[in-house]
Order: C-alpha cells, then sequence, then structure tokens
C-alpha cells in the first residue's frame, strides 16, 4: 500500500467509531473476459473514477507470515449477479488465472484513491449459491528457472 493516506483515512482507520465508511473497492479481470468485473465492499454502489463497483459482501482473510511459503490470502466475495461465477467457470482449465486487485476508498470521497494493493491472482475458486471463495496469491516466481536460458554448446559456444 502507498504510505501517503489521507488524515481522515488513518483517523477513521484507527477510530473504535467514525462516522468514515472504508470501502474496498474490488477489481476482477482476465483477458478472456470482456472487461473487469466490479465489486465494492459496501451495501451500496460505489462510483469511483467513472466506473460503477457493485456493492456486496466481502470477507478478506489476510495472509499468515509464515517463513518459506509464499503468503495468500482468502476473499470471500458475494456474486449476486452471477458474474464471478459464470467467469470462474468458463475459465475452469486456463492456464492464466484471474487478477485481482484492491482499492481502499472512503465512502465520502470515493474517487480518491487511499491505497491499492498489489496484483493477486485467483485460485482455488469455489462457488456456492450467490458466494465465491477463492486463494488470492502473488506470483509465484520462485519456481521459475533461474536463469531462463540454458547454457549449451548450441546457444553458447564461446563458453565450451
Amino acid at each position: 500500500m502507498r504510505t501517503g493516506l489521507s488524515s481522515t483515512f488513518v483517523a477513521a482507520a484507527h477510530a473504535q467509531r467514525t462516522g468514515e465508511a472504508l470501502v474496498a473497492l474490488v477489481s476482477i479481470d482476465h483477458s478472456d473476459l470482456g472487461g473487469p468485473i466490479l465489486r465494492a465492499g459496501n451495501y451500496a454502489d460505489v462510483v469511483s473514477g467513472g466506473d460503477t463497483y457493485t456493492g456486496v459482501y466481502l470477507e478478506l482473510q489476510l495472509p499468515d507470515d509464515v517463513e518459506d511459503n509464499l503468503p495468500s490470502a482468502r476473499m470471500t466475495i458475494g456474486d449476486p449477479d452471477l458474474a464471478i461465477t459464470q467467469a470462474v467457470r468458463s475459465l475452469a482449465g486456463s492456464a492464466e488465472s484471474m487478477t485481482v486487485t484492491f482499492k481502499l476508498v472512503l465512502a465520502d470521497s470515493p474517487d480518491t484513491v487511499q491505497g491499492s494493493a498489489v496484483t493477486l491472482y485467483m485460485r482455488d475458486a469455489t462457488y456456492d449459491g450467490t458466494v465465491v471463495s477463492c486463494v488470492l496469491s502473488v506470483e509465484d516466481t520462485d519456481s521459475e528457472p533461474y536463469p531462463c536460458d540454458a547454457f549449451t554448446p548450441a546457444n553458447a559456444p564461446g563458453l565450451f
């Protein structure tokens, strides 16, 4: 997250009670979708940056800080129009995962993004009625070969 949070946001986040509503905006995307699926962790729709985020139930379980494991979070999100469920079904078996990005805003000023997270990848998605649960993780670059090229006599004859 960025460090330049407004004093109003910080005060609202740390207060036991506040009149400010902190809203998480969620964008779920994939290259095969017609456009991103936009949701807001709010009871009402939120318009931010000219885009309308549908207000839904949103629960986010942050990752544990376990050594030698990639961090992964769990997200449970309402899906009243079944758009996320249909995307999960249509993209089952795809080599490319759906991406999930978060933005934090105040309900009173939704065009001012208070913070955002890195792009996460949706994995192990399950759906039940109008609720979708999934694991969110960062890209696993540890399992990628390094260096990406093999140094063989055919492509690096000067080494042999």
